[in-house]
């Protein structure tokens, strides 16, 4: 009986440090039955050059060069062109386990599920933290979406998940920041089940001048924070539309980017504090410590810029959405 076939999604975009380890990782697999689309996104240093040497050497190493688009681009071209049966997406600078994609595969054909979802490792410069997530479990459809919207089980990455191909008929990446926030939540609906392994799989890499990590690992500037609460209620917002008899809740997402909105705020040059937006949030539902924390970053912030950052409400960002 044929395998189905696992296609393996990377863009890369001037990641010559990293993408020799992360390609070395996924040729290396014990699944018999991949494919490994890299999509060079024109790449100005030498990422272009080793992705190629992949290529030559390795038969189920596809390569296609294209003019800088961006990374959501980049995705979308590899599902135009990935021929296998499921799906999986690896960010250029991580690299993962040699029997990721077989024990992905073996769980999720087991289940008869549509998504697997695996745990990883954050690796930083000089120190590696363990992330825990959802233990092994199968979910129906709603728990899973519960799970994705509270964001720490099952969290929105992209990455670290296989996925039935089928589930991104008619789905594209948006042009914009978190736009795995947006994907992955409506691949979820189309899902009937999910699968959780426990084990760690995954090592997410992180560095300064990622796309998330531009100014650094702790400082973010304000269009970051607008675009991720922009996602955040985005997808509560699609959730209460398609079930409209399930309390949705995203509350923990909007507190951890209020936090680490105002733990940047504290870095950041007065000149720019104007920039910078809060949003309300219901501080009712969280711990009495959670609380405090909060309180207390806020106070710190009011004590540094005074009135130079507004607080405003949620809902205002979903109509910033252009890219959807």
């Amino acid at each position: 009986m044929k395998l189905p076939t696992v296609s393996v999604i990377v863009p890369v975009y001037n990641v010559e440090p990293y993408i020799d380890k992360c390609l070395a990782s996924l040729v290396a697999q014990t699944y018999p039955s991949v494919e490994i689309v890299v999509i060079d996104d024109g790449s100005q240093d030498h990422s272009g050059e080793i992705c190629d040497r992949y290529a030559a050497s390795y038969a189920q190493v596809h390569c296609l060069h294209q003019s800088n688009h961006g990374l959501s681009e980049a995705r979308n071209r590899g599902l135009h062109l990935a021929k296998g049966d499921y799906l999986m997406f690896v960010d250029s600078d991580d690299y993962v386990e040699e029997q990721m994609i077989e024990r992905m595969m073996e769980a999720l054909l087991q289940h008869q599920a549509d998504i697997a979802v695996c745990s990883y490792w954050l690796e930083y410069p000089f120190f590696t933290l363990r992330k825990t997530m959802a233990p092994y479990q199968v979910w129906g459809q709603k728990e899973a979406l519960q799970l994705l919207l509270d964001n720490r089980q099952v969290e929105n990455f992209v990455w670290g998940k296989l996925f039935r191909a089928s589930l991104f008929e008619g789905i594209l990446f948006p042009d914009c920041r978190f736009e795995d926030i947006y994907t992955v939540c409506k691949a979820f609906t189309k899902a009937q089940r999910v699968v959780t392994l426990s084990k760690r799989y995954y090592h997410y890499v992180q560095r300064k001048g990622s796309l998330t990590n531009v100014h650094g690992l702790f400082v973010k500037e304000a269009a970051f924070f607008d675009e991720m609460r922009s996602a955040f209620v985005y997808q509560e917002a699609l959730l209460k539309k398609l079930y409209p008899d399930i309390d949705w809740d995203a509350h923990r997402n909007y507190y951890m980017s209020e936090l680490m909105a105002l733990s940047s705020l504290l870095f950041v040059q007065k000149m720019n504090a104007a920039d910078y937006q809060l949003t309300m949030i219901d501080l009712t539902k969280e711990h009495w410590y959670k609380r405090l924390c909060y309180q207390l970053l806020f106070h710190a912030v009011q004590w540094r810029f005074g009135n130079k950052v507004d607080v405003v409400q949620k809902e205002s960002f979903l109509s910033k959405i252009t890219y959807i």
